[in-house]
């Protein structure tokens, strides 16, 4: 359902060499994973059959009972829908639903299943009933129904939905990027300008991406009281340097500014420049995308674009 942002940690020592012996045989890992598989086929089998046989037996679970069945069976749709199998995710949110009719998560998922269908109307509405839920990750469902209106051609209702995806987002650099985008498409370079810089900002700040993950873990430990009250205490005082220091800078750098969505700020940035005739930085901030994506043909063509206008400018 939507993107974080991580720190990668290195631990130093001997490196791994390739070796017949594994610590986890092959054979005893797929086992494993069939077992869990099949727990949850099971667990699933015994909801749809209690269902088939008595309908009122929710009547019996407590709320928080419901909201537990109703979790699993999501987070078992979410699983299906990332495999690609859309049918069966289609219907076991759905049975979230039934047992849980007010669960946003369930109805956000749901919404995302029918845009991948092709079913916008359905799915505006599920992203809708979803928002007025209190979804765990409520930046989805908006980041989705701006999809939706662009593909639609509906460029001020995309750009409102864009807008509040990176105002709910923990980490709003990709509803940033999205919005930028857009603007550019809007023949809006100034404003395109502006939001892509905040993008390269956030996505090179450690302190922002901490506070991501401590919002992330905020929004997924909401039924531990104890852990949530020490996350909104830490967030209230602010980030500092000192929380960061234990991480290694040069490879959080590494793993962001190196990134595919690095690539896209770069990009974009750089367009939204030769735009305003900031010819020199738009140029070579394409360079950057390219450089990282160097067989990237949209790049490319953008890159030969602006020094083609720059030429033409006289400058």
């Amino acid at each position: 359902m939507s993107s974080s942002s991580s720190t990668t940690h290195v631990k130093k020592g001997k490196q791994a060499t390739h070796s017949r012996k594994h610590r986890y045989p092959v054979g005893r890992f797929q086992a494993f994973l069939t077992y869990i598989l099949v727990v949850m086929w099971l667990f699933l089998m015994s909801v749809g059959i209690a269902t088939l046989l008595d309908p009122d037996w929710l009547d019996f679970l407590s709320a928080p009972e419901k909201l537990d069945t109703a979790m699993k069976i999501e987070e078992a749709g979410s699983n299906m829908m990332d495999r690609g199998n859309l049918a069966e995710a289609e219907k076991l949110f759905k049975q979230a639903l039934e047992i849980k009719p007010d669960f946003g998560n369930a109805m956000v998922g749901l919404g995302q299943v029918y845009s991948k269908m092709g079913k916008e109307d359905q799915a505006i509405e599920m992203f809708s009933k979803g928002l007025h839920n209190e979804p765990l990750l409520p930046d989805l469902a908006y980041g989705n129904l701006g999809a939706i209106y662009e593909n639609r051609g509906e460029s001020e209702n995309a750009l409102k939905y864009y807008k509040k995806a990176a105002e709910t987002a923990p980490e709003p650099t990709g509803a940033l990027v999205n919005i930028g985008r857009l603007y550019i498409e809007m023949n809006r370079p100034d404003s395109a300008e502006i939001v892509l810089r905040r993008a390269l900002y956030n996505l090179s700040d450690m302190k922002i991406a901490n506070r991501a993950s401590m919002i992330f873990a905020k929004r997924f430990r909401r039924n531990n009281p104890e852990e949530v009250e020490f996350i909104e205490e830490k967030l209230k005082k602010g980030i500092t340097e000192e929380d960061v220091s234990i991480y290694d800078k040069e490879m959080f750098l590494q793993s962001r500014m190196y990134s595919p969505r690095a690539v896209a700020i770069y990009h974009l940035l750089g367009v939204a420049l030769a735009m305003t005739g900031k010819f020199d930085e738009g140029i070579e901030h394409i360079r950057k995308g390219l450089e990282i994506q160097p067989d990237n043909p949209d790049i490319k063509h953008d890159l030969q674009t602006a020094i083609a206008e720059k030429e033409r400018a006289g400058i």
